[in-house]
């Protein structure tokens, strides 16, 4: 038979992780956000502006101690809108590590 370094490597197909199915629902809502019309659009922005100037701006998690002793009172929380966009930052970092990530599908046209 050929050499050893010709024979094509048989690959086990690789699982899908909790990250490429987080991926995939991106896509498939980007996918599906993007044939709809401005008003519809302005509406789903106008109401996740008003779900971070409402509940996720005004609310917080108090922490058990003060980050940075100070004697202004500041570091003894962290607001929802903070650790919701730690949790996205830190998916996106964990996505660049992993090189996990993967070119965005446009839907067929």
């Amino acid at each position: 038979g050929p050499p050893l370094a010709h024979r094509p490597r048989l690959v086990a197909p690789r699982r899908a992780t909790a990250l490429d199915k987080i991926d995939k629902a991106v896509d498939n809502t980007l996918n599906k956000t993007r044939s709809w019309g401005p008003a519809r659009q302005a509406g789903v922005v106008l109401a996740t502006y008003a779900a971070h100037a409402g509940a996720l701006g005004r609310g917080s998690v108090l922490l058990p101690y003060q980050l940075v002793p100070n004697e202004f009172g500041l570091w003894q929380s962290v607001g929802f809108d903070s650790l919701l966009g730690s949790c996205f930052l830190g998916l996106h970092v964990l996505r660049r590590c992993k090189r996990s990530h993967r070119k965005r599908e446009l839907p067929p046209t």
